[in-house]
């Protein structure tokens, strides 16, 4: 039997309510049309995707981070919810 506290439910609905807010910017970057993702650049990305695209400040770093992966292997934001790396 599993012994939950107020505590470990409200840790894990924030850490599910984060992970449903990350996943839905990833959902909207999908959308994107390549025109917009191609205009990113390293310097101006996430400024522009918080400004321009409506992302959170949270789903424009998913989303750096996520570029990050791709060239390292290495995925931050999985690893901060408990996922191992790909």
């Amino acid at each position: 039997m599993i012994k939950m506290n107020e505590s470990t439910i409200e840790k894990d609905l924030k850490i599910n309510f984060w992970r449903q807010h990350i996943m839905e910017g990833l959902l909207k970057a999908l959308k994107m049309p390549d025109e917009n993702k191609k205009a990113l650049t390293k310097n101006n990305a996430k400024m522009v995707l918080i400004e321009k695209f409506g992302f959170s400040p949270k789903q424009a770093h998913s989303l750096l981070d996520l570029r990050t992966y791709k060239t390292s292997g290495q995925c931050p934001w999985l690893l901060g919810y408990g996922f191992q790396n790909i």
